[in-house]
């Protein structure tokens, strides 16, 4: 009976070593698993703060884009205005002469310059540069209207626009 039990010994402890492996390489399974887990983790939570800046950037540059389009709108409509506003400004000179300004960006053509405020003949041009002037006679008198007209166009030939102001004080 001696070889019975050294046999069950041996097969006992031949399954007592294989447990034990089998043990330990489940161990460090579970090990490995828990640790990609914990990473698994860490990367969800770094993906959701990421997500969470991106979409704090979106509605950043939403905003942003809203601004610049607003500002786009803003000097669109101040380049209207511009544009369509008259460009004319009077000044005195000397004695009884006056200038009609032509304040705006582009040059005006077919300028005549006339009304009750004015005497002599009306001022005539056939261009007026930007930033020039056409000289006329002014009409300070005892009169009870000293409107000086000005009419031009845009392009030589073109359609009439007309403006007008009061004469200006002298000095």
């Amino acid at each position: 009976m001696d070889i019975a039990v050294l046999v069950v010994s041996v097969v006992a402890a031949l399954a007592a070593v294989g447990s034990a492996v089998v043990a330990f390489v489940q161990r460090r399974d579970a090990q490995r698993a828990a640790g990609e887990a914990a990473r698994s983790v860490e990367a969800a939570e770094q993906s959701a703060t990421a997500a969470g800046r991106s979409a704090t950037a979106a509605e950043s540059s939403a905003s942003s884009a809203e601004k610049a389009a607003s500002a786009q709108e803003s000097l669109a409509e101040l380049a209207r205005t511009k544009a369509t506003a008259p460009p004319w400004r009077l000044a005195y000179r000397t004695g009884d002469t006056f200038s009609a300004w032509n304040d705006g960006d582009l040059p005006v053509f077919d300028v005549e310059v006339g009304g009750p405020g004015t005497l002599r003949s009306p001022a005539q041009a056939e261009r007026v540069d930007a930033r020039s002037a056409i000289t006329f006679w002014g009409n300070p008198g005892w009169i009870d209207d000293h409107t000086v007209i000005v009419q031009w166009s845009s392009e030589p030939g073109g359609v009439t626009q007309t403006w007008s102001q009061p004469l200006p004080p002298k000095g």
